[in-house]
């Protein structure tokens, strides 16, 4: 026999759904960063808004995802930073395999950030609580909003980013020995040939200051192909960066890359 519904099962079925949307709007409010779903769009975003991405890789069954969005991600001041620098994006693991296999992701959680071309800039591993966080934050962008700007500051102290860091802020030593591009922070910077390079720590700035031709780019950063193939001088992108006989040559554009790949004794003269 059917049962039949009354206005008693009916009122228990609202309750429960209100709860649970009450439930999933605390949980909203609480978080504050602004992750999006789906990785594509968030591609999309960042590349108009010229921000890198915030990959958080987590898992229903990974407990300390779920303890560094309750400890971590749910901070204010984390959470202003990060929306402020980045486009947040929260990838299930479980769902999205082949992004992990692509980015070279073992473990959980993992927060990755990325360029829209897909270059990684920083890659967090574990559980990381607020204060460590917050640093590796500042390794990538170190400008906040000024309401709850510093961590530990008052409200309103914090200045705007005046300086303004030569090749697109990159680490120039990371790229040389490392292979990686990572963005330099402002808390460690050199003048040289008048301009202002910005280091991802104190050791590469001395890295740098040991042996600053060593570091600097071929050509003054002009791309060594179209300087070669057509006479002009175009500034190079530190994204498409080549590394050959121990220097750093920056090409303006995938195209450009390619073909000092495919004859870099052609194009590599000073």
């Amino acid at each position: 026999m059917r049962m039949r519904r009354g206005p008693v099962a009916i009122s228990i079925r609202l309750f429960v759904l209100a709860a649970i949307l009450c439930t999933a709007n605390t949980e909203t409010n609480a978080a504050q960063v602004a992750w999006q779903r789906d990785i594509r769009t968030a591609v999309q975003e960042s590349g108009r808004v010229k921000k890198p991405l915030m990959i958080k890789f987590t898992a229903s069954w990974c407990g300390f995802c779920h303890k560094m969005m309750k400890q971590t991600f749910s901070d204010e001041r984390i959470a202003e930073h990060i929306n402020y620098c980045f486009v947040p994006v929260s990838v299930d693991a479980d769902q999205e395999k082949p992004l992990l296999d692509l980015l070279g992701v073992e473990t959980l959680p993992t927060t990755l950030i990325v360029t829209p071309q897909g270059k990684v800039l920083k890659r967090i591993q574990g559980f990381q609580p607020p204060e460590k966080f917050a640093g590796h934050l500042a390794e990538i962008c170190n400008r906040r909003p000024v309401q709850g700007a510093a961590y530990g500051a008052t409200a309103g102290s914090a200045k705007p980013q005046t300086v303004q860091c030569a090749f697109e802020r990159v680490c120039l030593p990371s790229v040389l020995d490392d292979h990686a591009l990572r963005l330099g922070s402002t808390d460690h910077v050199v003048m040289y040939r008048g301009v202002t390079l910005c280091f991802a720590s104190v050791d590469q700035k001395r890295k740098f200051l040991d042996s600053p031709r060593k570091y600097w780019p071929a050509l003054d950063g002009i791309c060594p192909v179209t300087a070669t193939d057509n006479g002009a001088r175009v500034r190079g992108n530190p994204e498409m960066a080549v590394v050959y006989r121990g220097r750093i040559w920056l090409c303006a554009n995938e195209l450009t890359r390619q073909q000092f790949a495919a004859n870099p004794s052609k194009y590599a003269v000073e």
